[in-house]
């Protein structure tokens, strides 16, 4: 009996330490009760879900070498693999506006349009694509006429052409897709970055 109270005291204490500095944590990013408080909500299961992969990841030895390995493995099918990456952008709270890579043209390669991307500081990446999936609400309605790029992630497909993942409106959501980078990336394409 006094082997399982220890272990239910040496649990609840590791739950604490735990708790303890993921409040920390979430405060010294500029995050809220009301942020810690979500985390007890449905939409708070997908929040703790990537906790549990970041954690487990981080326990293995072959730990992702992509942040988007990490936050968006749900996104990736099989045979794929992440060629680059970027950290995701933390959009939650902020503004987005469209820019265009074109500068005049009626075209660019794939190659010129992810260098724009980082320029024009829209670099996002395919864990802020899955996070805008997440929360179409946040995408304004006038972005649906436009195809919105995320060229902060390369990915190689098993045939070997590289990619990069962007979003799409459908009928009634947006819709993930994936753009080749050897193609002419032309005028309906948009990058995204906060105001």
């Amino acid at each position: 009996m006094s082997k399982k109270i220890s272990a239910i005291v040496s649990g609840a204490g590791l739950l604490a330490a735990v708790w303890t500095d993921l409040v920390k944590a979430v405060r010294e990013k500029g995050g809220s009760d009301e942020d810690l408080h979500r985390l007890s909500t449905p939409d708070g299961k997908a929040t703790i879900e990537q906790i549990a992969l970041v954690i487990m990841a981080n326990a293995k030895t072959d730990k992702p070498k992509f942040p988007s390995e990490a936050l968006a493995h749900d996104l990736i099918s099989a045979g794929w693999e992440i060629v680059e990456d970027v950290e995701p952008s933390q959009l939650k709270g902020k503004t987005l506006e469209m820019v265009s890579f074109l500068k005049g043209e009626d075209y660019v390669n794939g190659d010129a349009m992810k260098k724009r991307a980082v320029e024009l500081k829209a670099n996002l990446g395919l864990a802020d694509a899955k996070y805008l999936l997440n929360h179409q609400n946040e995408i304004p309605v006038e972005f649906r006429d436009n195809v919105l790029v995320c060229a902060g992630t390369v990915l190689r497909s098993p045939g070997g052409r590289l990619c990069v993942a962007c979003l799409g409106w459908g009928v009634d959501r947006w819709y993930l897709g994936f753009g080749w980078l050897d193609s002419d990336w032309r005028g309906g394409g948009r990058l995204l970055r906060c105001k």
